[in-house]
């Protein structure tokens, strides 16, 4: 009885405290760690749900997924976790190994995904994780390789370069990400970077393949240019080598 009472008190407190009956209150961990498929380019990659910040289609494509953003190290009133019609699209949209849906570009979170504040059930996510990095990263134990990355990078197309049109930067009138990528010429296997006057905002890309580029932000307001470049060549590198050695499917 006393193990009966203590099992509806906890059921109480947690309806009473919203932490049920909400299907975007508590993570998922099956839903978070499951593997999806993207045809980016002529390439297919694979990373699991957690790791994907933002997905976009051709412009002859129709994205079928709602408007929403997995942000899973966000806490408190800011988090986002998915909901039942994003889950369900997600899953229907880009979790066929034989049928990888074709984006044009795609956002990643390389973070310790194992931890959701209060919530203890998000450590339940690293075991549930197939591939080897991701369950190191997931209880931060990052792969010497990796350790150099920026922690968020966009994966694109040139189709997905307009992406950038509608980036701006706080306090920075007149500059679009575009404007920066523009100002890099043609863009290669060599990492280029441009910034906003003083160099409090900066992008840097490098082609990953033939026909996808890794794009990233960094502030270098307190480096020279030269150790700004220095910096952004070691971080396209190691994305260059974990998205062929990791992502990519062979």
């Amino acid at each position: 009885m006393e193990k009966v009472a203590f099992a509806l008190t906890l059921i109480i407190l947690a309806v009473a405290f919203g932490l049920v009956g909400h299907d975007t209150d508590i993570p998922d961990p099956d839903f978070l760690s499951r593997d999806v498929f993207f045809k980016i380019g002529e390439e297919v990659i694979t990373v699991p749900v957690v790791v994907v910040l933002d997905v976009s289609t051709p412009p002859d494509n129709n994205n079928p997924l709602p408007r929403f953003r997995i942000d899973p190290i966000l806490w408190g009133k800011s988090r986002n976790f998915a909901n039942n019609n994003f889950t369900t699209a997600m899953i229907n949209f880009a979790a066929d190994p034989a049928a990888p849906v074709n984006v044009s570009g795609i956002e990643l979170s390389i973070e310790v995904y194992g931890t959701y504040g209060e919530y203890a059930v998000s450590s339940q996510i690293c075991s549930l994780l197939t591939k080897p990095w991701s369950q190191k990263v997931c209880i931060n134990e990052f792969p010497d390789a990796m350790k150099t990355m920026p922690r968020r990078f966009r994966l694109t197309t040139e189709d997905g370069l307009g992406y950038y049109h509608r980036e701006s930067f706080s306090g920075v009138t007149n500059v679009r990400g575009s404007d920066l990528l523009e100002a890099m010429g043609p863009l290669s296997v060599q990492v280029k970077t441009a910034c906003t006057d003083e160099r409090e905002f900066c992008k840097s890309a490098i082609a990953v393949s033939d026909d996808i580029y890794a794009i990233w932000s960094s502030g270098c307001r307190k480096l020279t240019v030269e150790s700004c470049e220095r910096a952004n060549i070691v971080k396209g590198n190691a994305i260059g080598d974990f998205v062929q050695n990791q992502l990519m499917v062979k």
